[in-house]
């Protein structure tokens, strides 16, 4: 496990900036945030900001996407459930959620004094059993 204040400091100043993940060997890497703007197709999507449940995004005039900061009900991006790190993208008429799991199936999360590695199934993150006392 690679933990965040070992890894190197960005050499370059970034305008589109980075999110931070792991890949499936458990590896933390940078995602540039035009992965998560590409919206699953060629067109790209510019970056709104962030949502919350009370975020109402009104009609964009532009292709663009939001990042959840909450879990639950979003109200105001079509009544749909979404996660912390899940997107909504506007398609013209509608919001289009894609979640966080299409990029990245596995993550570390802390309970605790314990790391725990949790990968998702499809539809709900579950333990792989591997953890690490901190």
């Amino acid at each position: 496990m690679i933990y965040e204040e070992s890894l190197p400091i960005q050499a370059e100043a970034s305008t589109t900036g980075y999110l931070r993940g792991v890949d499936n060997e458990g590896k933390s890497i940078l995602l540039p945030m035009t992965v998560l703007g590409a919206g699953g197709g060629a067109a790209t999507y510019e970056y709104l900001g962030k949502a919350y449940i009370a975020t109402n995004p009104s009609t964009p005039s532009i292709k663009g996407y939001y990042i959840c900061s909450d879990n639950g009900t979003y109200t105001d991006f079509g009544n749909q459930d979404a996660r912390s790190l899940d997107r909504f993208y506007w398609n013209g008429s509608s919001w289009d959620l894609h979640e966080y799991s299409e990029h990245l199936d596995v993550k570390t999360i802390k309970d605790g004094d314990i790391l725990k590695q949790v990968v998702w199934n499809g539809s709900a993150w579950e333990t792989t059993g591997t953890e690490w006392v901190v």
